[in-house]
C-alpha cells in the first residue's frame, strides 16, 4: 500500500487538475478598451520613441487607420534651436496672470513701447515683426522705420528698442534714447554696434543667430553654380543666339573650402556633401596650417565667418597667392573680409576663376563699378538671407525678446 507524499510545512496544497477553460467576463470601458487586459495590451503594443519618430496613439485609431501618427518626441522642443521656440506660454493660470500684470505695468510706466527699425533695406521683415509682436503683446508697442533723410539721433530720443539692421549704432546713438531697454539686431551679424558703449549703459545687445542659415547656404550655392556654369557669358550667348556655349564645369568631385563653420557654413557643408563635393572647413580655432591647406586644395572657397579684427582682410594678396589656379571665391559674409585690391589683381591675372558677391565693401554699392561688370563676377543685392522663412523666424525671435523685456525678463541670444 503506497503512502501519500508528506506535505511540506508552508507549501501550497497541490492544485486540483484544471477543467475546461471558460471565457472570462469582459468589462468594457467608455472608451471601448477591454479593462481586464488593458494595461497588458497597451504595454505590449507600445513602440519605442525616437526624436521626431513615430509615437503611440490610441489603439482604436490604430485599428481604424492601420498607421502610426508621426509626431515629435517630448524632448524635441528642448532640443530645438532657440530661434524656433514659439511664444511664451506659462504652464498655469497664476503664472499667466503674473506675466500679463508685469507686461501691463511696464507698458503703463513707459506709455507705449517704441521700436525703431534703423535699416535701409529688408523692409518685409518689419511687417513680419509687427505681426509677431501683435500676437504676443495685446497693445502698446509701436514699431517705426527710420527716415533716412532725417537725423538719426533725433529719431532715437524716445525709443525703447533699437533694431539696427545695417545701420551703424555708435556711442552717440546708444546715448540718445532716454529709456533704452534693448538693442535687438534682426540678423546674425552685429559688427556695426558699439558693444562697449552698450555695456557701459547697461543695455543688452542681442542678435538673431541661425535664422537665415539655410537661406544663406542656398544663396552661396546659387553663386557657386552661377560661376561654375558661367552664367553671365551664357546670358550674352543667349542674346546672340549662340547655341551650346559657353562650357562650364561640374561641382561633383570638386573640393569646397568653407571659411567659418557656423550655422550657415554647416548648412552649406551638408548641401555640398549631398551633391558629391568634398568639403574642407576652418573655424576660429583652426590652425594656420589648416587654413593654408584649404586655400591650396579648394576648387571653390565660400566665406561664412563674422567680421572681426582677425577676419578683416583675411583674404588678402598672400592668401590669394596660395589658392589653386582658377579657384572660385564666394562671399556671403561681410565685404571687408576680402581685400578688394588683391581680389581685383587675382581676377586680372587669372589666379581666381570667378568671384561671387552678396556683400560689399560699402553699401549701397555703385552698380556702375567696373568690377561688377566683369564676366567672371556674379553679384546679388545682399539678399542671401531674404526669404519668407528667414523673415518669419527672425520676427518670432525679435518679438519674443520684446515681450520678454516687457515682462521684465532677460532677453535671449545676448551678445553684450
Amino acid at each position: 500500500m503506497s503512502r501519500a507524499p508528506r506535505r511540506i510545512r508552508g507549501a501550497a496544497p497541490p492544485a486540483a487538475p484544471r477543467g475546461p477553460r471558460l471565457p472570462a467576463p469582459v468589462a468594457t470601458s467608455a472608451r471601448g478598451w477591454r479593462s481586464v487586459t488593458r494595461s497588458r495590451t497597451r504595454r505590449r503594443t507600445r513602440p519605442a520613441l525616437e526624436i521626431g519618430g513615430p509615437r503611440r496613439i490610441g489603439r482604436r485609431l490604430q485599428r481604424q487607420t492601420g498607421e502610426v501618427r508621426r509626431a515629435q518626441a517630448p524632448c524635441a522642443r528642448a532640443c530645438a534651436p532657440r530661434s524656433s521656440i514659439g511664444t511664451f506660454r506659462p504652464a498655469n493660470r497664476r503664472r499667466r496672470r503674473i506675466a500679463a500684470r508685469s507686461m501691463r505695468h511696464n507698458l503703463l510706466r513707459c506709455g507705449a513701447m517704441k521700436v525703431l527699425f534703423c535699416g535701409t533695406g529688408w523692409l518685409p521683415v518689419v511687417d513680419a515683426i509687427e505681426r509677431a509682436v501683435r500676437a504676443r503683446v495685446p497693445a502698446g508697442v509701436h514699431i517705426a522705420v527710420r527716415d533716412p533723410n532725417a537725423d538719426l539721433i533725433d529719431q532715437l530720443r524716445d525709443v525703447h528698442v533699437i533694431l539696427p539692421s545695417n545701420c551703424r549704432i555708435d556711442r552717440a546713438a546708444i546715448g540718445a534714447p532716454a529709456d533704452l531697454r534693448l538693442i535687438q539686431q534682426p540678423a546674425a551679424g552685429y559688427d556695426g554696434i558699439d558693444l562697449a558703449a552698450a555695456a557701459e549703459r547697461g543695455v543688452p545687445v542681442c542678435n538673431a543667430p541661425g535664422c537665415n542659415a539655410d537661406s544663406v547656404a542656398e544663396a552661396a550655392l546659387l553663386l557657386i553654380l552661377a560661376l561654375a556654369r558661367r552664367l553671365r557669358p551664357a546670358q550674352r550667348a543667349f542674346a546672340e543666339r549662340a547655341i551650346g556655349v559657353p562650357a562650364g564645369v561640374e561641382l561633383r568631385g570638386k573640393t569646397l573650402g568653407i571659411v567659418g563653420l557656423g550655422r550657415s557654413g554647416s548648412a552649406l557643408a551638408r548641401i555640398a556633401g549631398a551633391i558629391g563635393m568634398r568639403v574642407l572647413a576652418v573655424r576660429s580655432s583652426s590652425t594656420a596650417a589648416e587654413f593654408d591647406r584649404l586655400l591650396r586644395e579648394s576648387d571653390v572657397i565660400s566665406l561664412h565667418c563674422p567680421l572681426t579684427r582677425e577676419t578683416r582682410g583675411l583674404i588678402d594678396a598672400d592668401a590669394l597667392a596660395r589658392v589653386k589656379p582658377g579657384a572660385l571665391l564666394v562671399n556671403c559674409a561681410r565685404g571687408p573680409i576680402v581685400d578688394r585690391d588683391a581680389v581685383e589683381a587675382a581676377l586680372a591675372d587669372g589666379r581666381l576663376g570667378g568671384l561671387g558677391l552678396d556683400t560689399y565693401w560699402s553699401e549701397p554699392w555703385d552698380p556702375l563699378d567696373p568690377l561688377y561688370a566683369r564676366d567672371d563676377v556674379v553679384t546679388l543685392p545682399h539678399v542671401a538671407g531674404s526669404t519668407a522663412e528667414t523673415f518669419a523666424r527672425t520676427a518670432d525671435l525679435v518679438a519674443d525678446n520684446i515681450a520678454r523685456v516687457l515682462r521684465g525678463e532677460a532677453p535671449l541670444h545676448r551678445v553684450a
